[in-house]
């Protein structure tokens, strides 16, 4: 079971009323802007926290759900980013963890285009070879009878740094799709845990303390 999520209750710099006086922001409605969008994250990540140990979801549903509040968490991340390091004292700002984030926007990029745009053909991921000639056409729990009848070269495993062999199966659900090459197809089934979807979030949220630990420090 993941671990549960961090709120941002702690933000002090962002989302605080006296930052339109301190200047963070050029102007009220780019205030009202963020905070709209952290009330958002902060929903969110109330809603992936109880979908931890909700039983009764079922399944892809609960997957499909967890991917839409991550994915909204993520794009909120960038709009709030936006609006802030429009201020001077900040218009240099660097992550220290840059590559972590940009490995778990590239994760939940491919894992959404890859499952919620099935039985499409995914073309813009070519780190996890979605390249156009894998298309997905389906979706299994790990505990489904039909993946013990299938060959084990038939597996594979996505996780931050691609899809590999599948050494062993601990994944949680599997993407079934057909790879098609030189004129030729073959069936595969690729891998993935939900703790990853936590990951994805849990580095965007510790960036988003990040960005407004810069901003308490930069503008007094």
């Amino acid at each position: 079971m993941s671990e549960i999520l961090k709120d941002i209750q702690g933000l002090c710099a962002i989302n605080r009323v006296g930052a339109i006086k301190r200047g963070i922001y050029a102007n009220r409605k780019d205030y009202d802007m963020v905070q709209n969008f952290l009330q958002k994250i902060a929903f969110c990540i109330s809603d992936l926290n109880e979908e931890r140990d909700n039983e009764r979801s079922e399944f892809p549903q609960n997957l499909l759900y967890k991917l839409a509040l991550a994915t909204w968490i993520v794009e909120s991340f960038y709009l709030v980013k936006r609006a802030v390091v429009k201020n001077e004292a900040i218009k240099d700002y660097q992550y220290e963890k840059q590559e972590e984030l940009e490995e778990a926007h590239a994760y939940l990029g491919a894992l959404r285009s890859f499952v919620l745009a099935h039985p499409m053909n995914t073309n813009k991921h070519k780190k996890y070879n979605f390249d156009g000639a894998i298309v997905c056409i389906d979706l299994y729990e790990s505990t489904a009878d039909i993946l013990a009848l299938l060959p084990e070269q038939e597996f594979q495993h996505m996780d931050f740094c691609g899809i590999k062999e599948r050494k062993e199966n601990e994944d949680d659900y599997y993407m079934v799709a057909y790879l098609f090459k030189n004129d030729s197809y073959h069936r595969i089934q690729i891998g993935s845990k939900t703790e990853y979807i936590y990951e994805v979030v849990r580095r965007y949220v510790e960036a988003l303390y990040d960005l407004d630990r810069k901003l308490k420090y930069s503008i007094r």
